[in-house]
């Protein structure tokens, strides 16, 4: 059990590395912080999910993790 577990949780890491690389590559996901410390990043918060209250809540710290990836806004 303890594999199979491991064995998702690794696809689960290539899936979200595999995004977050096209996502720089087209623009969409800021490259100032490198592919594989937003894949950590992101599958950290994520995991904080299980431990949330509500789904509103749930969707709330999607919606932070989703912000965070977004590239920066040039300040003026």
């Amino acid at each position: 059990r303890h594999s199979h577990a491991a064995g998702a949780r690794g696809q689960l890491h290539s899936l979200v590395r595999d995004v977050i690389v096209r996502g720089v590559s087209a623009g969409v996901v800021r490259d100032d912080v490198a592919p594989r410390e937003l894949v950590g990043f992101s599958l950290s918060a994520l995991d904080a999910a299980r431990a949330v209250e509500s789904n509103a809540a749930a969707r709330r710290l999607v919606a932070v993790v989703l912000d965070g990836l977004r590239p920066p806004v040039p300040r003026r």
